[in-house]
């Protein structure tokens, strides 16, 4: 996991403790907060554009 974090530059690492492969079946209250949490943090975030033209 380290090793994707090192090639996507702005991605975020959000581990859940004693969660297997289905965070959102084993951890559905702690998934849903991580969304949540993503969204409004995403929304106040300033919009980037790139375009090829």
């Amino acid at each position: 996991m380290q090793r994707l974090h090192c090639e996507l530059p702005n991605a975020t690492i959000r581990q859940i403790p004693d969660c297997g492969h289905l965070p959102h079946v084993e951890r559905p209250n702690s998934v849903a907060k991580l969304i949540v949490d993503f969204v409004h943090e995403d929304c106040y975030k300033e919009a980037e554009c790139v375009s090829r033209y």
